[in-house]
């Protein structure tokens, strides 16, 4: 499964590093196999990603990931993984134990989230809403 995040410039608020001054967007993208426990870290991600917290603006004006990571090397069968040994293997298991970790540091987990959501959509969060909501509550 390929996840694609992706931010257009804005100009920065209160909330920012430096209110008033504009912030480069991007492109962030992660992989996951396309299995069971692919597909609960995939609605995990998507959880975590609609609270507007996964991403943050960084000193340095660019959009940077909020203490969530992501997988950036493509994982094209689990049938791979399975056969994989070594590096390729470990290194995707042990991303996937640090991401569930991270996620559930921010009350993030598979049990609270709804494994049936559709998947393929677009999900558009208004961080600047979310952060007046937390910060007046």
């Amino acid at each position: 499964m390929k996840l694609i995040f992706t931010f257009p410039e804005g100009i920065q608020t209160s909330h920012h590093p430096s209110p008033g001054k504009s912030y480069k967007g991007g492109t962030f993208n992660g992989y996951l196999a396309n299995n069971s426990e692919g597909l609960a870290v995939c609605m995990a991600l998507k959880a975590e990603f609609s609270t507007g917290r996964m991403f943050t603006v960084g000193k340095n004006g660019k959009i940077v990931p909020n203490g969530v990571s992501l997988y950036d090397h493509a994982v094209y069968e689990y049938s791979e993984l399975v056969g994989l040994t070594g590096s390729k293997r470990a290194s995707y298991v042990a991303y996937i134990q640090k991401v569930k970790a991270e996620l559930a540091d921010k009350g993030i987990t598979e049990a609270g989230t709804d494994q049936m959501k559709h998947l393929e959509e677009t999900v558009t969060v208004d961080g600047l809403a979310l952060l007046q909501a937390a910060l007046s509550s």
